[in-house]
């Protein structure tokens, strides 16, 4: 009989029920077919495999989520992800919701985003890109943290800086990791953050400690050093900054000093490798 009614559905170009087994399709939850709904559904419009709801020019993306036994998990740690690339936040949320004990609430693309987010959704653990297009990924942690103090922030990127290491974890992130850890190293990292703790990766750790004695460039240095990236003469400096040309020359020589370097040219690269300049 069962055979017989398949045939006569195919023929009338209907599709077979999803077999779930012995049990009858309504007797169990699918996973992967629910949704945190919009705040704003009238504005919510779904992309990807998640609601995406915009408030004014911002557009903040809620994640689905899984369910078992037909009810939400509501005791896994919610994690905001925010990374400029959408494949990048793609993988990252399938190797979070992979876990039992966590999941992707929502996702941004910048930092504007984040920061309406992580009001919106209040996450238990962010995970930060640091280059974000609109402002750095620091920047936006400090932003959050003005507002949430307790929020718990994770940087994620592929630059391995001093100077950003310092600033981050000066400015209250939890973490500082890596985009070429693995798959397992993250998760454990998101649940040590959530228990409170600061897990620092062995790599980043020894970049941090390499210069953690250095004297650091003050912030007139890096006004120099940043004309300099730009080609100006000592002169051009002068003028821009208001100082004579003998104090731009002091201060070069101070920023060869302190950052080893043997001339202005090797200045800026040390400084851009060391993130204390960006491009």
């Amino acid at each position: 009989m069962q055979v017989k009614a398949q045939r006569q559905r195919r023929t009338a170009g209907m599709r077979d029920p999803i077999p779930y087994g012995p049990e009858r399709s309504s007797d169990r939850a699918p996973l992967n077919t629910s949704f945190r709904p919009s705040r704003y559904p009238s504005r919510g419009r779904f992309v990807n495999g998640a609601v995406m709801t915009e408030t004014g020019d911002t557009v903040c993306e809620e994640a689905i989520f899984y369910r078992q036994g037909g009810a939400a998990i509501t005791n896994q740690i919610r994690v905001l992800s925010v990374d400029e690339h959408p494949l990048m936040r793609e993988g990252i949320a399938t190797v979070i919701n992979g876990q039992p004990d966590m999941r992707v609430v929502a996702h941004a693309s910048n930092a504007r985003e984040a920061i309406q987010c992580f009001g919106e959704h209040m996450p238990d653990v962010t995970l930060m890109d640091l280059r974000l297009p609109d402002m750095s990924g620091i920047d936006a942690m400090i932003a959050i943290r003005e507002k949430f103090p307790e929020a718990r922030i994770m940087m994620f990127t592929t630059f391995v800086r001093d100077t950003e290491i310092r600033r981050a974890l000066a400015a209250g992130a939890r973490s500082y990791v890596l985009k070429s850890m693995l798959p397992n190293d993250l998760t454990e990292t998101i649940r040590q953050v959530h228990a409170g703790r600061k897990p620092i990766p062995p790599e980043v750790a020894t970049r941090f400690a390499e210069h953690l004695s250095d004297d650091p460039l003050s912030e007139r240095e890096v006004e120099v050093l940043e004309l300099a990236m730009e080609g100006n003469r000592n002169r051009d400096i002068a003028e821009r900054l208001f100082i004579s040309e003998e104090t731009v020359k002091a201060h070069i020589k101070h920023i060869m000093g302190k950052l080893g370097a043997n001339d202005r040219t090797q200045a800026v690269t040390i400084a851009m490798q060391r993130g204390i300049i960006q491009i």
